[in-house]
């Protein structure tokens, strides 16, 4: 979806209202068609299931955000590939962190090693453990 005027901004509350409690929002063209602060609301109230995100309004996303906080939402970092073997590449080390973290492991490759110790990721990985 180009980003123009018209577009900017385009998934709103109301949309997101719209979305079954089930669902799960998956973003990963443009984070400025989204009205993040719509989002987190629609999150925090359980309006929807949860969400997938790898782009931003503003990137990168700042520190103290609140979709950093929220245990409905997973965040990734946005990379276009160059090729076809970094695509197989960089796909498989992702997927070994996502099945990793679904495991309640600690993913591979971790670049910001702080947020190991926050307690909110050790909870998190210790609700996926107990469900593993």
């Amino acid at each position: 979806c180009a980003l123009n005027d018209r577009t900017r901004g385009f998934f709103r509350e109301r949309e997101f209202r719209l979305m079954k409690r089930t669902a799960y929002f998956i973003n990963t063209g443009r984070g400025e068609l989204v009205d993040q602060e719509a989002l987190v609301r629609v999150l925090r109230e359980g309006a929807i299931a949860g969400a997938g995100l790898d782009v931003f309004d503003h990137e990168p996303l700042p520190a103290g955000h609140p979709l950093m906080d929220l245990d409905n939402v997973i965040l990734t970092p946005h990379w276009l590939p160059t090729t076809n073997r970094a695509v197989q590449i960089v796909g498989q080390a992702m997927a070994g962190g996502m099945v990793r973290a679904a495991q309640g492991l600690v993913p591979e490759n971790v670049v910001n090693t702080d947020v190991l110790e926050r307690p909110g990721f050790r909870a998190k990985l210790a609700r996926f453990r107990e469900n593993a």
